[in-house]
């Protein structure tokens, strides 16, 4: 199921059950591109930009991370687009920050496509098409040197979360619009690094690709 304005500007909103204070916001599977698009909340008299005006170029999944808001009432404000725009996952919270980054060895998501594809050819061997059966974006994460402290406040949780639906990821999102709305088959586990009181952990994702 998806969100479609019949006009635009146009707006989508997510109402709270109370005030909450959020910092981050997440959109995908959606048909954006060449669109503007602000993230606002409802101050209790006015509409006020968290993320102002900006064009999206792609169908990629977009996160905004922000100072936290307090609010009851957020929305995404469509200004301007070439078409009625399509929206099927938008979500707002508090995002899980990784206490270490990663540098080497990871691979960005939006370049790890696994397409299967069928291939056609007559019997004398001469090209008659290809159809893409299905796609979807892969990669994995790793982390080493997580405190001992932090994995046993956060880490139940995340296991749980990853168990009940899909979930946004980023890679250094601060600097890098790397970002993916992802299931995994397994739920990632931690170890111990027999170094201090560290622990790590590994993640394999599957990922949406580009919509539309």
């Amino acid at each position: 199921e998806r969100w479609a304005p019949t006009t635009i500007p146009a707006q989508s909103t997510i109402t709270l059950a109370g005030a909450t204070a959020v910092s981050c916001a997440a959109v995908a599977g959606h048909t954006l591109a060449g669109s503007t698009v602000a993230l606002q909340y409802w101050t209790g008299a006015a509409w006020a930009n968290i993320v102002a005006g900006k064009l999206i170029t792609d169908n990629s999944p977009i996160m905004w991370i922000f100072p936290a808001r307090t609010a009851t009432i957020f929305r995404l404000n469509i200004s301007a687009s070439p078409g009625l725009p399509e929206i099927a996952v938008f979500k707002i919270g508090n995002p899980l920050q990784m206490p270490v980054s990663i540098f080497g060895g990871h691979g960005p998501i939006e370049y790890g496509r696994k397409t299967a594809l069928r291939s056609n050819r007559s019997d004398t061997g001469e090209y008659l098409g290809r159809t893409k059966q299905r796609m979807a974006l892969a990669t994995d994460f790793a982390w080493q040197h997580l405190p001992r402290a932090w994995v046993t406040t956060n880490w139940k949780a995340l296991q749980q979360a990853i168990e009940a639906e899909p979930f946004f990821i980023a890679w250094r999102p601060y600097d890098s619009q790397s970002v993916g709305y992802c299931q995994t088959d397994e739920v990632p586990p931690v170890q111990n690094m027999g170094v201090r009181d560290f622990m790590s952990a590994s993640l394999s994702v599957r990922g949406l690709a580009d919509y539309g």
